[in-house]
């Protein structure tokens, strides 16, 4: 099997079930709290291993009860963990709120995610030489994820891009030497910088929209649609897979769920088109329960 590598953030997630959003000046009562280990790189890297994956991270938390905590929760994903560094910083956290829809807003505090340095990704380039696949999201600084993908390319490891959150710094140049860039709806009109809405605009126009992207950056191109799926582009197909339709409770992870899901199913050598079919699926478990990282299914879930 092909390993895959993660480089990305490490999180605690607090998640609260709301009636409804807050407003300004609005102080409201949760109907319940839970905490959980989350962030992007975290979850991508717990959906790629528990579907199937060979996994290793490189990441960072804070020497804190914390930190330690979720380095033994990956080992017991069977994730290596080698690649996670113990900075002098807070391990990240995010504040969750979930309404009663399963829509969600939340506000990170990057902590050790943002002391992840250049130097931190030469030290494990070892694991990224190991791999088939690198997993990158935007959660840790931009300069060291320019330069991890710059590694990657010359190992020939090939590079998956989850542009989350979405960063106006993000030079799209870079995308000569990634295999696929995987950003939402919302992720990818930034990209083009366009207000485009996909929840009305008809296949025809997305198959132009996308197809002009990939001839001017020449990567594969998958785009997440929420409930309308995902669409695939690449120099010699269009493709749209259809979402699985379910009752959201909790939307958190669920593109972190695809897309973990995606890259281990391209790890095994799995055809693009029943690789996103099956990350569709693995997507629509994980909003059917609350939590990130524990709303996550395993393989024996999608058989």
């Amino acid at each position: 099997m092909s390993k895959i590598v993660v480089i990305g953030s490490i999180n605690e997630d607090t998640s609260l079930r709301v009636h409804h959003f807050p407003t300004e000046g609005e102080t409201i009562i949760a109907d319940a709290v839970s905490i959980n280990n989350g962030g992007k790189g975290a979850n991508q890297a717990v959906a790629a291993a528990r579907l199937g994956g060979s996994v290793a991270m490189i990441g960072a938390v804070g020497i804190d009860g914390s930190g330690r905590r979720m380095i033994a929760d990956f080992q017991g994903e069977g994730i290596d963990t080698q690649g996670i560094i113990q900075k002098q910083d807070q391990t990240g956290f995010a504040i969750i709120n979930v309404d009663q829809q399963g829509h969600n807003n939340i506000v990170v505090y990057p902590g050790a995610n943002h002391a992840i340095s250049k130097e931190d990704i030469d030290a494990h380039r070892h694991l990224i030489k190991d791999a088939d696949y690198c997993l990158i999201q935007f959660e840790i600084p931009m300069a060291v994820i320019e330069y991890a993908i710059m590694v990657c390319r010359e190992y020939e490891v090939k590079v998956v891009l989850n542009p989350a959150p979405y960063s106006s710094s993000f030079n799209p140049q870079v995308l000569k030497d990634v295999a696929y860039f995987v950003p939402n709806e919302h992720e990818f009109a930034s990209s083009i910088g366009s207000n485009i809405d996909f929840n009305t605009v008809d296949e025809f126009e997305l198959k132009k929209v996308a197809e002009s992207f990939v001839t001017e950056y020449q990567c594969n191109l998958i785009v997440t649609l929420g409930v309308r799926g995902s669409l695939l582009a690449t120099p010699t197909k269009f493709v749209v897979v259809d979402a699985i339709q379910t009752q959201a409770v909790d939307t958190t992870a669920a593109g972190d769920t695809y897309i973990g899901a995606l890259t281990s199913q391209l790890s095994q050598s799995i055809d693009i088109d029943e690789a996103m079919k099956y990350a569709s699926k693995a997507a629509a478990l994980t909003v059917s329960k609350m939590g990130a990282q524990t709303s996550i299914p395993y393989k024996k879930d999608l058989t």
